[in-house]
């Protein structure tokens, strides 16, 4: 169960997205039809999905918006695929598509977020598991 309190998962800047899975729907209402087939699959506490400016502002993957800490993080993710993956998903929402996060450890509820996602004509969908990044879909 997600213990962050709406205010914090607003605010707070992803480092690492540390057992989740991402992925990119251009258009809103896919991603509408995708969210609620993550609730109706049980994963409700550990959605949560990003779009426009303040969408923008949480992936800052500058760090710039977040300080010298996050640029700092920034720079080192710079000589992996996180940076490269986090402009991508930034650029997505600034373009007005949407980047859905869900939460998950286990391997079985992963494909099943990622079929959710795949349905609603998601791609870009990557896992950032605790010792790697796997490509699930392009």
């Amino acid at each position: 169960m997600n213990t962050v309190n709406e205010k914090e998962r607003k605010d707070k800047f992803i480092s690492y997205p540390t057992d989740t899975l991402l992925g990119i729907i251009d258009q809103v209402d896919d991603a509408l039809k995708a969210l609620q087939a993550l609730v109706a699959a049980g994963f409700a506490d550990e959605i949560q999905a990003f779009h426009g400016e303040e969408g923008a502002y949480r992936i800052d993957a500058s760090g710039a918006k977040h300080g010298l800490l996050a640029q700092l993080r920034r720079l080192h993710q710079k000589t992996t695929v996180e940076r490269d993956h986090a402009e991508q998903y930034e650029l997505a929402v600034e373009q007005g598509h949407c980047v859905i996060a869900v939460h998950t450890s286990d391997a079985e509820r992963r494909e099943q977020a990622r079929q959710a996602l795949k349905e609603n004509k998601g791609h870009f969908i990557n896992f950032y598991g605790r010792f790697g990044i796997r490509q699930l879909d392009r």
